[in-house]
């Protein structure tokens, strides 16, 4: 959801400006990714239906990322 500013959103091929007030749902897996598009500071809210957040990115320098919540952390 974009609470302040403007993105530029791509789910596959396919691209969209979203706005303050506008929300996208991507598909667990689908290959995304947003750009600030406004001049101001963009503002958004990510909600994650999976218990384990894994990043990965177009260039092969930065490295994979896994998040996992802080109860799992704790063992």
């Amino acid at each position: 959801s974009i609470f302040e500013g403007e993105a530029d959103v791509w789910l596959a091929s396919e691209r969209s400006r979203v706005t303050a007030g506008q929300s996208v749902i991507i598909p667990a897996g689908a290959w995304h990714g947003f750009t600030n598009a406004g001049s101001g500071t963009l503002h958004v809210r990510a909600t994650l239906a999976a218990s384990i957040f894994e990043a990965s990115y177009e260039d092969r320098n930065e490295l994979s990322r896994r998040f996992l919540p802080l109860a799992s952390q704790r063992s």
